[in-house]
């Protein structure tokens, strides 16, 4: 009687950190603006180019400098993101990605660039459309699969 007291309370707080944990990631999905994330736009184009059929982002070993080489990274993750954003039109994307020329880049602690790295339009607002909604779909999407750093 009582084991089944303890199963039926740690079952209970299992599910409450999950739960948790879920309402934290769509916490992080709306407050961070698009592209703002860690290497955000890299990953985004990796997976976008997957998403649109083009296959794995070939790397060019004399290129190693170039955004692409997150295609290095393991595929699954990609693979994952790729299909739940196949079917979201996201041709504004490049449109959505307008980059700052003076942003901060991740220099932490800089305060004399800007803080954004990107510029923010009317598109990012809810209710989200397109490539709005394809990011945010992957980014609470992989919250269920991401590890955790």
């Amino acid at each position: 009687m009582r084991t089944n007291i303890i199963e039926a309370r740690s079952q209970r707080l299992l599910w409450l950190i999950v739960l948790g944990y879920l309402a934290l990631s769509l916490t992080y999905s709306v407050a961070i603006p698009l592209f703002e994330g860690p290497d955000e736009n890299h990953h985004f184009f990796v997976i976008k180019h997957l998403a649109d059929g083009k296959g794995f982002v070939q790397v060019d070993p004399a290129n190693l400098d170039s955004s692409w080489t997150h295609g290095l990274h393991p595929p699954l993750y990609y693979i994952l993101s790729a299909a739940i954003m196949r079917f979201v039109d996201t041709s504004d994307a490049e449109v959505i990605y307008w980059e700052n020329p003076i942003g901060n880049k991740g220099a932490a602690g800089n305060t004399e660039l800007p803080a954004n790295t990107v510029f923010h339009t009317q598109r990012e607002n809810f209710p989200w459309q397109s490539t709005t909604l394809a990011i945010h779909r992957r980014v609470v999407s992989s919250a269920a699969y991401q590890r955790q750093k």
